[in-house]
């Protein structure tokens, strides 16, 4: 007898009996006889191997309730990528929008002559650094430095995503060497965005076993001590609510020596691509940034407001030409 059903030829038979999308032909076909003919998404094939473990009777308002849940999941996720894609859109054409009406402006100026890049914004909204945060972010500087001190260097400490953020630095500061006038322009970039990027920094601020390793192979002599007191001299009185302990409204409060590998090499995704076809052009021309009012992490949300904040035009230097009023480009 075999083993192999094939399902009835029509519409239903090429969908997931569960949550409606199209299968493929070969999993249709080599479906087990008896079993529901599903897709490969792993809710439903959690859903169909209930079948051979639980009574007809159970099964059958299981399955019921399942298609339902699963269905209205699927709904509300392609409505959710609808809503973003639509966002995407409207940004693109306001930022085209925005583009023309300063070339407008500029009779010089043409669109060869200068590339738009999109910053996001650090939050504004500033607060005292209470006892709380203090106490986390001292709790934190003491663990990680104290399991620094059982690493004989750097190079020892286990490899996580701070060992590969610095890994990645190098590679960027390699290509910044034969790019220093971009890299000129990301650092007047990222001052402009004033943290938009640092909002998860919480009261740990990305430090790690590992940055406190090099800071200890780079100063012999300092004690664990002195890297904690170092690291609190470093604390602000007011700082920016919800975000890196170390935050102000005109930057980080460490100096860049002091920072982690994670916030030196990063870039948001905007600046990022920007990077990336600043040096793979050799652009040397003007860059027209576009700031907007939300931070970096959830500017597609569905509460965010990504209304323009800020207009500027700089120069290949990095030095601003004019900023213009918001109103006057949409």
């Amino acid at each position: 007898m075999s083993l192999i059903h094939t399902s009835p030829v029509g519409a239903a038979a090429n969908s997931c009996e569960i949550c409606g999308d199209p299968i493929d032909q070969l999993t249709r076909m080599t479906s087990p006889a008896g079993e529901l003919s599903v897709c490969k998404a792993m809710d439903c094939q959690r859903v169909s191997r209930q079948k051979s473990l639980m009574e007809p009777v159970l099964f059958t308002p299981y399955l019921e309730f399942n298609k339902k849940l699963i269905r209205k999941n699927r709904q509300m996720i392609a409505a959710e990528q609808v809503r973003v894609k639509q966002l995407k859109e409207q940004i693109e054409r306001e930022n085209a929008q925005i583009l023309q009406a300063v070339i407008e402006r500029h009779a010089a100026l043409t669109a060869a002559d200068v590339e738009l890049v999109e910053i996001p914004s650090g939050v504004r909204s500033t607060d005292l650094i209470n006892r709380e945060r203090l106490h986390k972010y001292r709790t934190h500087l003491q663990h990680v430095v104290t399991e620094a001190l059982t690493y004989e260097n750097a190079d020892a400490v286990v490899y996580d995503q701070h060992r590969a953020a610095h890994e990645k630095i190098l590679q960027i500061e390699q290509e910044f060497s034969s790019n220093p006038a971009i890299h000129h322009l990301c650092d007047t970039l990222c001052t402009l965005c004033k943290g938009g990027c640092c909002i998860k920094g919480a009261e740990h601020a990305y430090l790690s076993v590992f940055s406190m390793r090099q800071y200890m192979d780079e100063h012999p002599d300092v004690t664990a001590a002195d890297i904690v007191d170092l690291y609190l001299s470093h604390v602000p009185a007011l700082g920016i609510q919800g975000s890196c302990i170390n935050q102000t409204r005109s930057g980080c409060s460490l100096p860049r020596e002091l920072r982690s590998d994670i916030c030196n090499g990063y870039y948001c995704d905007t600046l990022k691509a920007w990077k990336q076809q600043a040096m793979a052009s050799e652009q040397d021309g003007a860059v027209l940034v576009v700031q907007r009012c939300c931070d970096n992490f959830h500017r597609f949300d569905v509460d965010t407001v990504v209304d323009v904040s800020d207009v500027r035009l700089l120069d290949e230097t990095g030095s601003v030409v004019e900023e213009f009023p918001v109103e006057e480009l949409l």
